[in-house]
């Protein structure tokens, strides 16, 4: 679940760029489980320019289903 209101928005982002990413996540800059919290498809931690650590879920999903046509085609 995530918090009802987002810190994001009470913390100007200068100052949470010097967080620790544990922190930053606590924060509300995180995705739970590839799929609720996003920005615009995108997971909020790199507004604060460090790079995701998990793959969305539907960009999983997205290469599973171009797996499975790769080995369909005769």
């Amino acid at each position: 679940m995530r918090q009802q209101e987002n810190l994001q928005l009470g913390i100007p982002r200068d100052i949470a760029r010097r967080f620790p990413r544990r922190l930053q996540e606590l924060c509300g800059y995180s995705v739970y489980k590839g799929q609720f919290g996003h920005i615009d498809n995108r997971d909020p931690i790199e507004l604060l320019g460090r790079e995701r650590g998990k793959r969305m879920v539907w960009e999983a999903t997205d290469a599973k289903k171009a797996r499975m046509a790769d080995t369909a085609k005769p």
